[in-house]
């Protein structure tokens, strides 16, 4: 005697597998209290199998505001799964173009979150640019417009690059918020995609005679009014745009895909779009960005230099550690530029490089090129120098020593320093650093600075008790 397997709708089937029963499961969403339909919701969702695949099929049918309920459940299932909705592309795709409007922002944000891990969509994305663009100009919220984009940027041709263009532009407007800032990257991303790097150098200078000649070259295939629409589109864009987005790259950790509009910002006629390329362009560190970091340094404005400077101090010593050197040692420049080089020395941590400057002839340069040397010695020789230098230097080159001994100094050094303070040969200059002296009680407050006091001499201590009440 044989035994037949069980039909497909026999009560053995689990209900995850189970076509019929999953339907009437969905059905019964309809007549649910509010309070417990999110919970019911997830349930079906939960049992894996056909549930999501059924639960997308009966949506349509469902009331509008439970379509709502089930279409966020679904955005929210796939963003922390996206790898278990491949199978469900097609039906997440049919269902988008059947649910009510307000459920496409949820649907058409999940299926991008799916086919962002997947090399091979079963569904021609292009097909949806439509119902993408009613999401993009849709009230709905940034994050989701920012999911319409990037099935937008699935297209063959750039007929959506203004629309994006606009969108982008409006949201640079409060770029400071994490939601501009995500969709500002996620729209540069997609207009690469869809227009090339020409596109992108015009974001940054849409008066650019190379890169339009480039973008028609680029675009000679697609249609002509899609290039006069983008060009106006670009030549409209507000003069605030090229700076910020600059920023945004600089900021970004994906910034090396557009360095041509960096490199673009360098050539800018506006002095602050060239700082912000320059300070853009330090982050990529690739050998291009380099040389064109040197070539900044020629730049007429100051502000651009000593952006370029900055940006140079993020290279190794090897690669910039010289030129830097000679910017510091150039008796021609301008004295925030050999300043700003000495600090991109300290950054690199160039302590060879430093004690060199310290030789300057510039008084102003040498001392901080001592006191930065300082900072990058052991604590007790950089002290033990700071204190030397103070002694010999003059009394504008003290002034400018003393922020960085208030820096290296800690409590334990206190007897040190009134020693230092006693033996110096000038009341002035005894004076002088008792003024210091008050600075670094104030700032060394604490448990620490006690116990300090408390193993100095007792006439010691009387001076500084005085000094701290402000008697002296």
């Amino acid at each position: 005697m044989t035994t037949s397997k069980p039909p497909a709708s026999g009560p053995s089937v689990p209900l995850n597998r189970h076509p019929s029963r999953l339907k009437r499961r969905v059905r019964r969403l309809a007549a649910l209290r509010p309070r417990r339909l999110d919970a019911a919701i997830c349930d079906i969702i939960d049992l894996r199998g056909l549930s999501l695949a059924v639960l997308l099929h009966q949506m349509p049918t469902l009331p509008p505001r439970v379509q709502r309920r089930v279409a966020a459940k679904i955005e929210d299932f796939l963003f922390f799964h996206p790898g278990k909705g491949r199978r469900v592309m097609k039906r997440l795709a049919t269902a988008i173009e059947r649910v009510a409007p307000a459920c496409r922002p949820h649907l058409l944000s999940a299926l991008a979150d799916v086919a962002s891990r997947v090399r091979q969509p079963p569904i021609d994305l292009a097909d949806l640019g439509g119902v993408a663009r009613a999401v993009l100009e849709s009230k709905t919220d940034l994050v989701r417009k920012g999911k319409a984009v990037e099935i937008l940027a699935c297209g063959r041709t750039p007929e959506h690059v203004p629309l994006i263009i606009h969108f982008l532009q409006s949201a640079l407007n409060g770029i400071e918020g994490y939601a501009n800032y995500q969709f500002t990257e996620t729209a540069l991303f997609a207009l690469k995609r869809l227009g090339g790097e020409s596109l992108l150098r015009l974001l940054v200078n849409p008066s650019s005679v190379e890169a339009n000649r480039q973008l028609r070259l680029e675009w000679r295939h697609h249609a002509e009014d899609q290039l006069a629409t983008t060009v106006r589109t670009l030549q409209g864009l507000d003069d605030q745009v090229p700076a910020v987005l600059l920023k945004v790259i600089e900021l970004s950790e994906y910034a090396l895909p557009f360095i041509a509009m960096v490199r673009e910002g360098l050539d800018h006629p506006d002095k602050w779009v060239r700082q912000v390329a320059a300070a853009a362009l330090a982050k990529m560190k690739d050998q291009a960005g380099f040389e064109q970091i040197e070539r900044m340094l020629r730049d007429p404005a100051v502000e651009v230099r000593l952006m370029a400077i900055s940006s140079l101090g993020s290279y190794s010593i090897e690669a910039a550690g010289e030129k830097l050197t000679d910017i510091a040692l150039d008796e021609a420049e301008v004295p925030e530029i050999r300043m700003n080089a000495l600090y991109a020395l300290y950054g690199q941590k160039n302590a060879a490089a430093l004690a060199t400057v310290r030789q300057s002839p510039s008084p102003g340069i040498a001392t901080n090129a001592a006191g930065l040397h300082a900072l990058l010695q052991p604590r007790e020789e950089g002290l033990r120098d700071l204190l030397e230098e103070i002694g010999s230097r003059s009394s504008e080159a003290r002034a400018e020593l003393f922020p960085y001994l208030l820096e290296l100094a800690q409590p334990d050094d206190l007897g040190r320093l009134l020693q230092f303070q006693e033996a110096l040969p000038e009341t002035a200059r005894r004076e002088e650093f008792l003024q210091w002296l008050g600075a670094f009680l104030r700032k060394n407050a604490g448990p620490a600075l006690q116990r300090a006091l408390d193993r100095l001499e007792p006439s010691q201590r009387q001076a500084i008790r005085l000094l701290i009440d402000g008697r002296l």
